[in-house]
């Protein structure tokens, strides 16, 4: 009898720990769900459903920073990575897609004209869409 009350009591440990474990999981899940975004630069949430492309240790200050001042364009940049000279632009969600073709080809001949030595890709993010791949 001493065995049985011995086992049910090393199962129900089991259980128990397993139930305080799961719990405790879950609870941490809960926890990091709730605290994806964290602020940016300009002080709003990350999580607000918008793309924010993070900054480049080889990224072309200059030309990035004339490619926000542009008013058609949210978020950017134009860095460096081996051989290619890359742009990442995220257009404003009221740009059309033909404007967003006309930003593609633009900006790539201008990262094409500064950096001729290399090759040239410039992607355009539309409402989460890629519209625009160009390679020179």
């Amino acid at each position: 009898m001493k065995k049985v009350k011995m086992k049910i009591l090393i199962v129900l440990i089991i259980i128990l720990s397993i139930s305080l474990i799961s719990a405790c999981t879950q609870n941490n899940n809960d926890t990091n769900d709730n605290n994806t975004g964290q602020d940016t630069q300009d002080g709003q949430n990350g999580n607000n459903g918008t793309v924010v492309v993070p900054p480049n240790p080889d990224q072309d200050v200059d030309l990035t920073q004339r490619l926000l001042d542009d008013e058609d364009i949210s978020d950017g940049q134009i860095y460096i990575r081996d051989e290619w000279a890359i742009g990442a632009i995220i257009l404003e969600d009221n740009v059309s897609k033909d404007r967003a073709q006309e930003i593609a080809q633009q900006y790539a001949e201008e990262i094409k004209n500064k950096y001729n030595d290399k090759k040239v890709n410039v992607q355009v993010i539309l409402n989460g869409e890629n519209v625009a791949n160009i390679e020179l």
